[in-house]
């Protein structure tokens, strides 16, 4: 850390919930200078340019080459996984070791650092969702489960057990085996510490972290927001100029529902559903009202790679932004 890092969590001063709120700590214009240890082969070069391009391409962040002067971010192998907290000044490392450069959001997790990120599970508001269990957190390694600022925060984005930034369950555990971090809504375990890549939630909080000029203003729904091009980003799911409508991508293939009560079920049934079929459906209820769903035949391909990678149903109760139940 910095002297000006250490600072800021001694003194628990407001601070984004998920990022830092110094504009020192920023990146102006939202443009990153990089270079890349000597010890960076061509291989490793190769991911780290795919994370890279993984900000670039969600974000309005840009990364640029550096001529080795100024402020600036260098990529070097280490036996580690490590960054500073925001820009740092001069010439600041991000270590890789071996093991994280084999992932794409585990090197996308080291760059939202220096971006600017802490930890998902270093909000003020983490005990509300997960719970920390220190008894199975190795010895000296509880500082990676700090908690910082106040309960007074601004600027409140919702938690998302999905970041990129969050640690998993088993994460510096004295037996790689004990949970060190549980969610306080089990169905959301699976969640914890995925490395595929920014959440959604990732992205719109790095979007209104680097803040743009848009020549107007938008009332993005549901939770969407107002992207680099000026025009609503909205959910997995949703689509439409103001993301109120939800995506359909076959006929009675999802669309909104109001009625008191109602049946669905995936295209050709009893009959199997075609492959790259995608249905969304948004329930919506009156104010106060609870909504029911009853199971009465379940029935998805086999997945042996967790997570339902490929078939699935995921019930997004928090709402469209947030990851569900699978």
């Amino acid at each position: 850390m910095t002297p000006e890092d250490l600072a800021e969590i001694q003194s628990m001063r407001r601070v984004r919930r998920k990022a830092v709120h110094k504009n020192y700590k920023l990146w102006p214009d939202g443009v990153v200078h990089y270079e890349f240890d000597k010890n960076v082969g061509e291989s490793n070069r190769s991911m780290i340019l795919r994370a890279i391009h993984h900000w670039e391409e969600h974000t309005c962040l840009k990364f640029v080459p550096s001529n080795g002067q100024g402020d600036r971010i260098s990529f070097i192998i280490s036996d580690r996984c490590t960054s500073n907290i925001g820009k740092a000044g001069g010439k600041q490392s991000i270590d890789l070791s071996l093991e994280c450069i084999k992932e794409l959001g585990s090197i996308a997790h080291e760059i939202g650092h220096a971006a600017g990120f802490y930890h998902e599970h270093s909000r003020p508001d983490r005990d509300d969702h997960i719970k920390v269990i220190k008894e199975n957190i190795q010895t000296g390694r509880t500082g990676e489960f700090n908690k910082y600022g106040e309960s007074t925060v601004r600027d409140i984005e919702p938690y998302d057990v999905s970041s990129v930034m969050h640690y998993g369950l088993t994460y510096f555990s004295k037996d790689d085996e004990s949970h060190t971090l549980d969610p306080i809504d089990p169905k959301l375990q699976e969640w914890l510490g995925q490395r595929v890549g920014l959440s959604f939630m990732d992205i719109k909080t790095a979007n209104e972290l680097y803040n743009y000029k848009c020549p107007k203003s938008l009332a993005c729904k549901n939770e969407g927001y107002i992207g680099p091009k000026c025009a609503c980003v909205c959910p997995d799911g949703i689509t439409g100029d103001l993301c109120t409508e939800v995506i359909q991508t076959k006929k009675a293939c999802g669309g909104v529902l109001t009625s008191p009560s109602g049946t669905i079920t995936s295209p050709n049934y009893p009959g199997s559903y075609d492959v790259n079929t995608e249905c969304n459906w948004m329930i919506q209820g009156s104010a106060g009202s609870v909504i029911t769903l009853t199971f009465h035949y379940f029935e998805v391909e086999n997945d042996d790679k967790g997570m339902c990678h490929w078939d699935f149903l995921e019930i997004r109760k928090y709402g469209p932004h947030l990851p569900g139940q699978r």
